[in-house]
């Protein structure tokens, strides 16, 4: 009965390893060293790194180590890296320095409204999955 049961043990796990094989892991780590590597060279460069570029990238690398690890908090360094994203909308230099071409300034508040809306809708649709997880990191 035992080793009926450690049976169908390994195959329920092999079957949520297979449910949860994911193809764009290798993006997210590529793009993590990306922004870890520029946020270097940017120290080296100007002996300067500011504190949002080092929170973004702080950020970025907790969402990813959360995701690869499945916890049920996932979503929300996600979820607050959109919030910045949207908030830094009116605090972008073009849009406010430059008094004419007022239809590329809307176009480009609806591409960063549309990114920071659809970020926003993946953190919600990432809780889910993760919702049960026992791992909290």
């Amino acid at each position: 009965m035992v080793k009926r049961f450690s049976e169908r043990f390994q195959l329920w796990m092999s079957g949520l390893a297979d449910e949860f094989e994911d193809r764009c892991t290798s993006w997210l780590l590529f793009v993590a060293v990306l922004f870890v590597v520029s946020d270097g060279y940017s120290l080296f460069r100007t002996h300067h790194l500011s504190l949002d570029r080092c929170l973004g990238t702080l950020l970025f690398v907790l969402f990813i180590i959360l995701y690869l690890r499945q916890a049920r908090w996932t979503w929300i360094p996600l979820m607050v890296i959109d919030i910045r994203f949207a908030t830094y909308i009116p605090l972008y230099r073009d849009l406010v320095s430059k008094p004419d071409h007022l239809a590329a300034k809307i176009v480009t508040v609806v591409i960063w409204l549309g990114l920071a809306g659809a970020g926003f809708a993946f953190s919600l649709t990432l809780r889910q999955p993760f919702a049960n997880s026992i791992r909290s990191i």
